[in-house]
Parts: structure tokens; C-alpha cells; sequence
């Protein structure tokens, strides 16, 4: 599982790099989606829209990739939710199985991202996208 960045190639990163861009700009050409990214931006905060996001990946590089894997495997939160025709020693041992493989640390409540969602007053409102 950490070793998911050591056969991916420059010519590879750069491909994906480019559909990935790509796809964030494409994404507010279509009304709904840019309807959806103006609400999500008076909603929540902190929010990356899709424009932004595309800017990021630009400037991303390969060696940066490699390095927020390492450090992102490195803290993680994880729940494990088993479901269907399972023994509870069986889920046990998939657990215990998926946290061993991921070689992982994990992180405070602290450490958890904080998402904050704003209620709108009653009323109709508008806004406009220029």
C-alpha cells in the first residue's frame, strides 16, 4: 500500500496531472455544476472550488505527490464497517488485516478537519455570478 507512488512515471504523473485540470475546469462550463459550486461556496468553509483546484494541480509536482502520500498514510482516522454474511471473528481479522497492511498512526480529535456549515436566514435571496 505505501509503495503506490514508486512505479509512476513522469510522462504517466504529467498525463493525469493534465485530465485532472482538465476535468476541474470542465466541470463549471455546465450550469448545474457551477450553480452547485456558487452554493457550496456560501455554505461551507473552508471550500476549494474547482477553479482553484485546477490552479493547484498546475503547480504540483511529482516529488510532491510522492511526499504527501508518505505523510498521508503516515495520520489517518479510519473506521472499518463490515457488512454481509460474516462471522464477527472474520471482520475482526479484515480489520486488523486492512490497519497492519496500512502501517498507520492514528490521529487526535483534535487533528480532524473541521467542515462548518452556514444556515440561511428564511427568505428568498439571490445571487449574482459574474
Amino acid at each position: 500500500m505505501r509503495k503506490s507512488t514508486t512505479n509512476l512515471t513522469p510522462e504517466m504523473f504529467e498525463a493525469v496531472r493534465e485530465v485532472r485540470a482538465r476535468t476541474y475546469h470542465n466541470v463549471l462550463i455546465k450550469p448545474h455544476k457551477l450553480a452547485k459550486d456558487v452554493r457550496m461556496n456560501i455554505l461551507l468553509q473552508p471550500y476549494i472550488s474547482p477553479r482553484d483546484k485546477a490552479m493547484i494541480v498546475q503547480n504540483v509536482t511529482l516529488s510532491d505527490l510522492k511526499d504527501f502520500t508518505e505523510r498521508l498514510l503516515d495520520r489517518l482516522y479510519v473506521q472499518i464497517l463490515v457488512q454481509g454474511n460474516l462471522a464477527w471473528h472474520e471482520a475482526i481479522k479484515i480489520s486488523e488485516n486492512v490497519l497492519h497492511n496500512i502501517k498507520w498512526e492514528g490521529i487526535s480529535e483534535k487533528e480532524m478537519p473541521e467542515i462548518k456549515v452556514y444556515q440561511l436566514p428564511l427568505g428568498e435571496r439571490k445571487i449574482r455570478v459574474l
